[in-house]
């Protein structure tokens, strides 16, 4: 019988800064950890800690997901130490289409636009229009984009 990550558990040895803990679990466990969900998990902190999560994991999430080793580390490294209560973040149903959304995530993660728009649906407003201002879009590209995604 094949031994399942407790994502609960998994939380708390990160709020532990347990750095070791994802390269002492069997290599069949290690293969059902998935960064992006235990992500979703992880940024119900507080806001501050959000921020450092958002900052730090989201433009490697999509890179990165070859390496969820790595991504663990790096959620410990976002950790302060605090034990906290996790929440699921439900994925927003808001406007599916969203072109404008999607070409800004297109454009910055250069990909094609299937992945794009699966992309958009794990990032926040907030990391969009950051993403559109690197890109420089102006002011009414960025009006669109909010109105998209309200």
């Amino acid at each position: 019988m094949t031994e399942k990550l407790d994502i609960f558990g998994t939380l708390r040895e990160v709020d532990k800064r347990n750095i070791n803990y994802y390269d002492n679990l069997p290599p069949d466990v290690q293969k059902s950890f998935a960064p992006v969900m235990f992500m979703r998990w992880y940024s119900s902190g507080s806001d501050m800690h959000t921020k450092l999560m958002n900052a730090t994991m989201n433009p490697l999430v999509f890179k990165m997901y070859k390496h969820p080793g790595l991504m663990y580390k790096l959620m410990v490294a976002c950790s302060d130490g605090k034990q906290r209560q996790y929440s699921w973040i439900k994925k927003k149903t808001k406007d599916k289409s969203a072109p404008t959304a999607t070409a800004v995530v297109k454009a910055y993660y250069d990909c094609s636009h299937k992945d794009a728009v699966r992309y958009r649906k794990q990032l926040s407003l907030d990391d969009i229009l950051e993403m559109a201002d690197e890109l420089g879009y102006d002011k009414e590209q960025v009006k669109k984009i909010k109105t998209e995604l309200k």
